[in-house]
């Protein structure tokens, strides 16, 4: 059932019947209960960011007690998600796949991954170029009627599994760095990396986030200089790597009407228009928030008590939720996260980090952090320091006893 979630990852809107109880979310829980029942799971490994997670995650619940009478239905599903995305998807997760080596992971990943973004293909090319109304096949819980244009309204942007187009590019930015590392670790034929490349380069265009396109090449820059800072050596790959990059940046200055259709467009239309009002909005509750709630916030998805819309960030919807505490604990864990990933001069650390990059900047620009792709990242920093041997202070917690035992 491990690898069964595994291909499940991405399938979080289409062919649901629920906006919470998603296919991951219910294959990850089938398969802990499984395995809890049979003894396969008995034990749970913790790390030092295991310690600031519990903090982390006693912050949101101090919230919810402190705001406990103005916790809305609303404020209750995000409780859920806020504290279950580590229970389920990091801890849980950790315990289902535990067993599976690490290239049977990537592989299945792969296969998912592509999947994908085949099936977003699909759905581009009937939504833009036939009478075939896909959502009238695939069942969808929410946001049925999704028709996000660009290119100047020319084309319809895909969504693949996912609840808006925005959500298929994090995915597509998050799981890209893993993916190459897999391929070209494994010394994969050539065709399959072509088709690879191809195929990445069709979600990226169907899907359209200008998210994406910023995001993913400044996490790889962002890596690899932090890297080179850490390791004190500038490597050739490195520098072949910034050139490429550089260059990259340069040819598209070349092509001002294409910066502005891709890039300058979306800071002028409705979209931005949008975002800012929900920034504005949030600022203004935080800033007049008295000690209390500035602290420790509202309470999980505490917008609704104040007739607005979530803002279009991770960050500032924590900082309104639970407070400076909860934000700079979830901040901390990043940013030891991140360092305790540069001590890892490997190849897989590498691409962990610029993967786990792409993921804090995509934080900047989304709201959704209940995605099960998102908590992968820390199921596999987890590995590398249990499988690894790279720290000394890996502990067990017992959670039920060895099959046999009193």
């Amino acid at each position: 059932m491990g690898a069964l979630y595994l291909l499940s990852l991405p399938f979080v809107s289409a062919f649901n019947v629920s906006q919470i109880f998603v296919i991951p979310l219910i294959v990850c829980l089938l398969a802990m209960f499984w395995y809890g029942a049979t003894g396969r799971i008995t034990h749970i490994f913790l790390i030092q960011a295991d310690k600031i997670i519990l903090l982390f995650l006693g912050s949101i619940l101090l919230s919810i007690v402190v705001n406990i009478d103005t916790i809305s239905g609303t404020g209750i599903n995000h409780s859920i998600a806020m504290l279950g995305g580590f229970i389920i998807f990091y801890y849980g997760a950790e315990c289902i796949i535990r067993a599976i080596d690490l290239t049977r992971i990537l592989r299945l990943l792969y296969i998912s991954y592509m999947i994908c973004i085949f099936f977003g293909a699909i759905e581009f090319i009937l939504t833009n170029f036939t009478s075939i109304e896909i959502g009238n096949y695939v069942f969808r819980p929410a946001i049925t009627d999704y028709t996000p244009g660009f290119l100047s309204i020319v084309f319809i942007r895909a969504r693949s599994t996912f609840e808006e187009s925005g959500y298929f590019a994090a995915y597509l930015g998050v799981l890209f760095p893993l993916m190459t590392y897999y391929l070209w670790a494994n010394a994969a034929p050539r065709a399959q990396k072509i088709r690879f490349i191809g195929m990445t380069l069709i979600g990226a265009f169907i899907g359209f986030s200008v998210s994406l396109f910023i995001f993913l090449p400044a996490a790889a820059m962002l890596a690899l200089a932090l890297r080179t800072l850490y390791a004190q050596k500038l490597t050739k790959e490195a520098v072949l790597i910034f050139l490429a990059l550089l260059l990259a940046g340069l040819a598209l200055l070349a092509f001002p009407s294409l910066v502005e259709e891709v890039f300058l467009r979306k800071f002028s239309g409705n979209s931005f228009a949008d975002r800012y009002q929900r920034f504005e909005s949030t600022i203004d509750i935080t800033s007049t928030a008295s000690a209390l709630h500035a602290f420790l916030g509202y309470g999980p998805g505490s917008y609704v008590n104040f007739n607005t819309s979530a803002a279009v960030s991770v960050y500032l919807n924590f900082l309104r939720d639970i407070g400076i505490v909860g934000l700079g604990l979830y901040i901390m864990l990043l940013g030891y996260m991140v360092f305790n990933l540069l001590r890892c001069q490997d190849a897989f650390s590498g691409a962990l980090l610029v993967s786990f990059l792409v993921q804090i900047l995509f934080f900047v620009s989304t709201p959704i952090y209940f995605q099960p792709h998102y908590y992968l990242i820390f199921v596999f920093y987890k590995r590398n320091f249990i499988q690894g041997g790279l720290s000394t202070e890996v502990e067990e917690l017992l959670i039920l006893p060895p099959p046999g035992a009193r």
